[in-house]
C-alpha cells in the first residue's frame, strides 16, 4: 500500500504538458519511467493525498506563468472533494467506494457547465489523467489501484477540519472498505513487507488490522508501522480536544493508543517485535516506529 501526502497537484487539461507544482516541466516523467518497472507488482494500491488552496490561483499560477514566460490565464479551483483516476488503468468501483465514503464527511466537487472538473468528469467527483505519461506520483509504484485526492480547505462550504476528515475517509474506504478486493488477489499476498504509516490509529479494530497484515506476509516478512499515539500526547488532547471535535463532527474516530498497545497487538498475531524506535528531528516523538517480523516457520496465510 502506498500512501503519500503532497502539496497541491497543479494540472490543467488541454495542453501537451501538465503543469506540475513539484518540479520543472518533464522532470518527474523520467523518474516515473525509471522506477515504475522496478516497483511494479510490489504495491496493491497507491493513494496520493493532495489539497488545493486559493493561493494556487492568486500566487502559484501567476508565478509559474512568469517563470515560463507565458501569459497568465485565470482559472478556477473546483469547490469540493474530487479524485483523479488513471486513463490507462481505470478503476471506477474503487473510485466510487472512496467518493461514497467522503460524501458522508464533506461535499463532492460539482462539474462546471462544460461537464468538467478541470477535465471531463467521468463519474461523480472523478476525472482521469494519463498518470504515467505525465509522470504523476501514483504511476511510480505501478499499483493496480490508484487514486489522487483533492480537497479545497478554502471552500466556503467546508472547514479545514472537514478536509482532513475527508482525506481520512478516503484512506479508510480504500484500505478497509474491501470493495476492490474482489477484483483480484492483489491484497491477499503473500508480501515481503507491509508498511502501515499513520493509519493504524484511524482503523476501528487494531487487532483485526494487525491480523490481516500478519496473514498476508510471507514467512520472514516484515510489518513496519509508524503510528501517532494519543496516549503519549498531552492528556487534554485525548481527553478533551478529540471528543469535542468528534461531537462537532470535525474529526474522525481515533484509537487512543500507546507504544505498548502496538507492540502487544503485533505479538498477539504471532509476530516477533524486533525493535521500536523514534526518529523525530526535534522535540518528543509520539509516533513510534515498530518493526515486527513473521516467524520464518509460520505458514503463509496463517
Amino acid at each position: 500500500m502506498g500512501l503519500r501526502a503532497h502539496p497541491p497537484l497543479e494540472l490543467r487539461c488541454g495542453g501537451p504538458q501538465p503543469i506540475l507544482s513539484h518540479a520543472q516541466p518533464g522532470a518527474r516523467i523520467g523518474r516515473a519511467d525509471a522506477t515504475g518497472g522496478a516497483l511494479a507488482r510490489q504495491f496493491a494500491a497507491h493513494i496520493d493525498l493532495h489539497e488545493t488552496t486559493d493561493t494556487d490561483e492568486t500566487e502559484f499560477r501567476p508565478a509559474l506563468a512568469a517563470r515560463d514566460g507565458k501569459p497568465f490565464e485565470p482559472g478556477s479551483i473546483p469547490d469540493g472533494f474530487y479524485l483523479v483516476d488513471d486513463i490507462e488503468n481505470p478503476q471506477p468501483e474503487f473510485q466510487q467506494a472512496i467518493i461514497d465514503a467522503v460524501a458522508q464527511v464533506t461535499h463532492i466537487a460539482p462539474a462546471d457547465e462544460k461537464g468538467e472538473i478541470g477535465c471531463p468528469e467521468v463519474a461523480r467527483g472523478v476525472i482521469r489523467y494519463p498518470l504515467k505519461a505525465w509522470g504523476l506520483c501514483p504511476s511510480l509504484t505501478g499499483a493496480r489501484y490508484t487514486t489522487t485526492t483533492e480537497v479545497y480547505p478554502d471552500s466556503p462550504r467546508a472547514t479545514p477540519e472537514q478536509c482532513v476528515a475527508a482525506q481520512v475517509a478516503a484512506v479508510g474506504a480504500a484500505v478497509s472498505g474491501g470493495r476492490f478486493r474482489r477484483h483480484g488477489q492483489d491484497l491477499d499476498g503473500p508480501f515481503d513487507a507491509v508498511l502501515a504509516f499513520n493509519v493504524l490509529h484511524l482503523l476501528d479494530d487494531l487487532d483485526a488490522a494487525t491480523a490481516r497484515c500478519a496473514r498476508v506476509l510471507k514467512p520472514g516478512g516484515w510489518l513496519i508501522s509508524k503510528t501517532p499515539c494519543l496516549r503519549e500526547m498531552n492528556p487534554l488532547i485525548a481527553g478533551l480536544a478529540v471528543p469535542l471535535m468528534r461531537a462537532l463532527r470535525l474529526a474522525p474516530p481515533v484509537l487512543n493508543l500507546g507504544e505498548a498497545d502496538l507492540v502487544a497487538a503485533c505479538k498477539r498475531q504471532g509476530l516477533e517485535v524486533l525493535g521500536v524506535e523514534r526518529h523525530a528531528s526535534k522535540g518528543r516523538d509520539v509516533r513510534p516506529y515498530v518493526v515486527a517480523r513473521k516467524p520464518a516457520g509460520a505458514a503463509t496465510g496463517a
